[in-house]
């Protein structure tokens, strides 16, 4: 009886740390484009690194409103206390990753370059999403080590003598010229990392305009036409392009390389099991931060407001002007 009576304590004195263990539970809200089978297996990859404690939902699509909130009252039925979402995306201050901290709160007002872009959705003014849970948004994949690494191993395959070769990172800019500037910066970063981890001789980021401008698509078609027939002159040339799955810009660097007499294989950057552990890295290292919910589905503020972290400020462009 005695020692029924200590198990009985022991259990109940266990208890609390139970409890406390389970209101740190968080789910992880994937998001990114899909749309292809690379895509699939990146999720199952992803699936099997976070285990069973940290259950996913993938929303497909670029700040897709339908699929975000199934993902989200998924992740809610399955009890989580706290959503990370993490997006699988190149770029953490895109218009796509902008109108998505609308949609979760975190902005008050939707991406005016998101809707007036190609991604627009046509029925009316986009609305806020039902989010009863706390919430945190991952940095995208920026200039990550693990994306260098990727783009690392994609050019290390398509050359057999890297130190004599010139590395290509080709990608498309965002419209807004500030916005551009910053991207080509960060573009720049990634191909100076990836030439330097792969041993390539030299290594540069190139932009290719939007399809729908189509002078400035031709303009900067010439442009990087006559860069590589100069590189070409002095050694190799390999192209990555500075995508996750083929998309518009395949077919523009399909023809615009044809002939061009350098390597390149169309590829996106997905599959790679790299991708499944920054997912993981992402969601664990987002989920010790404090909710970042600013803005309710009716608009109104949450109060308090939660206290702004730098990711709070990533998501944010400034504190005074919460758009």
């Amino acid at each position: 009886m005695k020692a029924a009576l200590l198990l009985a304590a022991g259990l109940c004195a266990a208890e609390p740390g139970l409890s406390a263990l389970k209101t740190k539970r968080f789910g992880v809200l994937l998001l990114g484009e899909g749309g292809a089978g690379s895509w699939a297996a990146t999720v199952q990859d992803a699936r099997k690194a976070l285990g069973k404690d940290a259950p996913l939902e993938f929303a497909e699509g670029q700040a897709d409103p339908r699929s975000i909130q199934r993902g989200i009252d998924a992740l809610e039925s399955q009890g989580v206390r706290l959503i990370v979402a993490v997006p699988l995306f190149l770029d953490s201050q895109s218009p796509v990753m902008d109108q998505t901290r609308f949609l979760l709160g975190l902005r008050e007002r939707p991406s005016d370059a998101f809707l007036g872009g190609a991604h627009a959705l046509a029925g009316g003014p986009p609305q806020r999403l039902n989010v009863r849970t706390p919430l945190v948004l991952a940095k995208a994949l920026d200039d990550n080590a693990l994306l260098v690494e990727v783009i690392a191993a994609r050019a290390r395959k398509l050359s057999s003598r890297p130190n004599d070769d010139t590395l290509i990172l080709v990608g498309t800019p965002p419209s807004s010229k500030d916005d551009a500037l910053r991207w080509a910066g960060l573009m720049s970063s990634l191909a100076e990392k990836a030439g330097r981890s792969a041993g390539f001789k030299a290594a540069r980021a190139m932009a290719l305009a939007a399809e729908s401008d189509q002078d400035a698509r031709e303009r900067s078609e010439r442009q990087i036409g006559q860069t590589l027939r100069k590189l070409r002159a002095s050694g190799g040339v390999v192209v990555v392009p500075a995508e996750l799955t083929p998309g518009a810009q395949r077919m523009a660097l399909d023809r615009m390389l044809d002939g061009a007499f350098v390597r390149y294989d169309g590829q996106g950057l997905l599959p790679d099991p790299k991708f499944a552990r920054w997912i993981k890295q992402a969601a664990e290292q987002a989920s010790k931060l404090p909710d970042m919910r600013l803005y309710q589905k009716d608009r109104k503020s949450l109060t308090p407001p939660p206290a702004l972290t730098f990711e709070h400020k990533l998501s944010i462009p400034s504190q005074g002007d919460h758009r």
